[in-house]
């Protein structure tokens, strides 16, 4: 079992490395990210944690890389007042949370508070499920490659 292994965590570490060329090669533009589930108090990604790698591994910064937490609980002022470029819209997440991009797209747009978020006025949504994203796992990679082929979608 340790040599196969062995030889997936290889596999995934040439996968990485590949997927931090293509940031390179993209030049994507330095974005702030807001992770959203849909949920009724907004409830970002912190700079602690997997989705946090994911953001930056995509060549991009956390909106809330400055909390020390993996999650925590953020206002709505707050988020209006950090403006973020991209919200990763972070489906699959569980009961209680909006778990499709048009649902999120709809509720985010309809608050009123939200107008002047770059985010929404540009429509700069990048799907990545909870289940890849959200959480430790081999499927981290997929996620960062999501993260990255979105991004790489908005510049064009």
């Amino acid at each position: 079992v340790q040599e196969r292994a062995e030889t997936e965590i290889a596999k995934l570490k040439e996968r990485v490395a590949g997927l931090e060329q293509k940031v390179q090669d993209a030049g994507i533009p330095p974005l702030t990210v807001w992770s959203y589930s849909g949920e009724d108090q907004p409830y970002p990604a912190g700079g602690v944690g997997t989705p946090n790698a994911i953001i930056t591994m995509a060549g991009a910064a956390n909106a809330f890389g400055d909390v020390q937490r993996d999650y925590d609980a953020i206002s709505w002022e707050e988020i209006v007042k950090r403006n973020p470029d991209v919200i990763w819209v972070m489906t699959s997440a569980g009961p209680g949370f909006i778990n499709e991009l048009n649902g999120i797209k709809e509720k985010l747009g309809s608050d009123p508070r939200l107008t002047n978020i770059s985010a929404i006025k540009n429509g700069a949504y990048v799907v990545v499920s909870y289940n890849e994203g959200g959480i430790e796992t081999p499927r981290n990679v997929d996620a960062i490659e999501q993260m990255i082929d979105g991004l790489i979608a908005l510049k064009q």
